[in-house]
């Protein structure tokens, strides 16, 4: 069972990749990056669900289940679920690269939750 620790390590450690692969010059991995975004939001709720004494590592649906139930995630959920459908739609339909206007969007929608439960 992962710390809280664990997930703020893994959390700083998303982070810091997102910023090789999704810097200003370079649109070519932007589809990787929102997917890191996803990640980085997760660990991020994982952190606080540890935090509220919930057991930790939960498979896609159960994590939707505690967000969609938790007052403490009421603020940021629909960012979180939108962040979810994108890194869906790019990893695994195959879509475009997606335009850099559209990552700074979901970039926004990140830093959103990032205040939220950091």
């Amino acid at each position: 069972m992962a710390l809280k620790n664990f997930h703020k390590w893994q959390y700083i450690k998303n982070k810091s990749f997102l910023e090789c692969i999704a810097f200003a010059q370079c649109d070519f991995y932007l589809d990787w990056a929102i997917t890191v975004l996803f990640y980085c939001a997760i660990h991020l709720v994982e952190m606080k669900l540890r935090e509220l004494g919930e057991l930790d590592n939960f498979e896609h649906k159960e994590r939707d289940k505690l967000i969609n139930e938790t007052s403490l995630f009421k603020n940021v959920k629909r960012e979180y679920f939108q962040l979810k459908r994108a890194s869906n739609k790019y990893r695994y339909y195959c879509q475009p690269t997606p335009t850099r206007d559209y990552y700074n969007q979901l970039f926004e929608k990140f830093l959103k939750i990032e205040k939220e439960l950091l």
